[in-house]
C-alpha cells in the first residue's frame, strides 16, 4: 500500500482515540453533575426554561453523562482499523 494511505489510516486511528476521550471526559463530567443532582434532594435542573426538582429530569443528566462515558471508553479501547497491515493471504471465515 502506497505511503499516503498508511498515514491515512493513522490518522483515522488517532482521531478516533483523540474523539473517544474528549467523550470521556465530557461524560465524567456531566455523570459527576448528574450524581451530584440526584444526590442533593432541593437541586433544580432547567427543563425548558423552568426550574424542576424531578428526579426522573435529574437521572436524565446521568444517564446520558454515563452512555458518553462508556462510548468514549470503547472508542479508546477499539482495536486500530488499518487495512494496510492486514495480509493478503487471510483465509475466509465466513460460513
Amino acid at each position: 500500500m502506497s505511503d499516503w494511505r498508511k498515514t491515512y489510516w493513522q490518522l483515522f486511528d488517532t482521531a478516533g482515540r483523540i474523539i473517544g476521550v474528549g467523550f470521556a471526559v465530557v461524560g465524567g463530567i456531566f455523570s459527576i453533575w448528574g450524581l451530584s443532582l440526584v444526590l442533593d434532594p432541593k437541586a433544580t435542573i432547567g427543563v425548558n426554561g423552568v426550574p424542576s426538582s424531578d428526579p426522573w429530569d435529574k437521572a436524565i443528566v446521568l444517564i446520558i453523562g454515563l452512555v458518553v462515558c462508556v462510548l468514549g471508553i470503547l472508542l479508546v479501547f477499539a482495536r486500530p482499523f488499518r487495512p494496510d497491515l492486514e495480509s493478503s493471504d487471510k483465509k475466509d471465515d465466513s460460513i
